[in-house]
């Protein structure tokens, strides 16, 4: 598990360690989208610090990042549902489909107990196989609704890692929440009071298999507000060939 620090926005994300080199995270985390001109932008490397090796933010490790490679069909537009809005589980509100980015690290890490890479699905992996996954983070314990003068900045986050046991939810509920935005490439977990929220984003939503290792099956992506529905998640066995690609495997 790693953070990734935005030190131009202040802003924190979730990301998985995939090898020494790499972390998965969500391209929402990375990106900024202009709404006058509609084209999204990847941030430099340089805007970004990702934290690994410790469960709080005070003694974790620290590196610099090489490299940011956002998905090139991740729009970053704005969605809106009829009656309510979409906001990604960070400190921005866009939602898309492809929501998945790689940043490749200045240095390698160790890879020691506490700095170990999560297994990646195959390609025909599902998330429906599993019943329960965790999902975890750093971001918000308690939701509040925003102010209109302020982005999330009243909210409860915590310093320590956190993380919580979510169904997946069935794809027909899922489309019965979110109706189009509900595509091949993702998928739906959590039940009220029980859900990733604002900074978790770009983190793994991990799934116990048969032989007891924790394989990554979702990034956090998305969602309606927090702990009052099932969440959006990046289906990562859809972009097994992409990642392979970019990190040369």
């Amino acid at each position: 598990m790693a953070i990734v620090y935005n030190k131009v926005k202040y802003s924190k994300c979730g990301g998985s360690i995939i090898d020494s080199t790499h972390i998965l995270t969500a391209a929402h985390c990375v990106t900024v989208y202009n709404n006058i001109t509609k084209v999204t932008r990847v941030e430099p490397a340089s805007n970004f610090i990702v934290f690994t090796g410790s469960l709080s933010l005070k003694t974790a490790n620290k590196r610099s990042v090489k490299e940011v490679i956002s998905h090139d069909q991740y729009s970053g537009a704005t969605l809106e549902l009829p009656t309510r809005k979409l906001a990604t589980h960070s400190d921005k509100s866009d939602l898309n489909e492809n929501d998945i980015a790689i940043l490749t690290l200045s240095s390698p890490m160790d890879l020691n107990p506490c700095e170990l890479p999560i297994c990646l699905v195959t390609a025909t992996s599902s998330p429906h196989d599993n019943t329960w996954c965790e999902v975890m983070g750093w971001g918000v314990t308690e939701w509040e609704e925003p102010k209109a003068d302020s982005v999330h900045d009243s909210m409860s986050r915590s310093s320590n890692l956190q993380s919580v046991w979510i169904p997946i939810v069935p794809d027909n509920v899922c489309r019965s929440m979110y109706g189009a935005y509900v595509r091949t490439t993702n998928f739906c977990a959590g039940s009220p009071g029980r859900d990733s929220c604002q900074g978790d984003s770009g983190g793994p939503l991990a799934c116990r298999e048969s032989d007891g290792k924790y394989y990554i099956h979702g990034i956090v992506s998305g969602g309606y507000r927090c702990g009052v529905a099932a969440g959006l998640y990046t289906k990562v066995s859809s972009f097994i060939p992409w990642i392979k690609s970019k990190i040369n495997l």
